[in-house]
């Protein structure tokens, strides 16, 4: 095998991709399949804690009704701290694209900032164990 010499580092091509990956691809989380997925996960995790509250409260024996709200508790943090959560609150491309044509510029950006910040929010407080 012959070595090649350059003359600078800068030289040589190198490839900084993923094994497999496919020209224009982009691999970034918060596509929006993944976001819609991560928002279907989410309320029906809210519709589990929902349907299980509703069923805790109509437990007429308060020793068995304190467990099921300890379960219910559960559930609540376990929901707080789920990585989907932040995904969830993300926009995806094409409803920043009509928050931008349907409403005025200046509270577009508004809205876009705001669901980013608060998904960041949520990213910090999980991080830090904060639920």
């Amino acid at each position: 095998m012959i070595e090649q010499e350059f003359d600078t580092p800068g030289a040589v091509l190198q490839h900084y991709g993923v094994l497999g990956m496919k020209w224009g691809k982009s691999r970034a989380p918060g596509s929006t399949a993944q976001i819609k997925a991560a928002r279907g996960r989410k309320y029906a995790t809210k519709a589990a804690i929902s349907k299980a509250d509703s069923k805790a409260a109509k437990i007429a024996d308060a020793g068995e009704r304190a467990v099921k709200n300890k379960e219910v508790q559960k559930m609540k943090t376990a929901q707080l701290k789920n990585p989907d959560r932040v995904l969830a609150e993300r926009l995806t491309r094409g409803e920043k694209a009509a928050a931008l044509i349907i409403l005025t510029p200046p509270v577009a950006l508004a809205a876009i900032a705001a669901t980013s910040a608060y998904s960041r929010r949520i990213e910090r407080k999980q991080e830090k164990n904060k639920y």
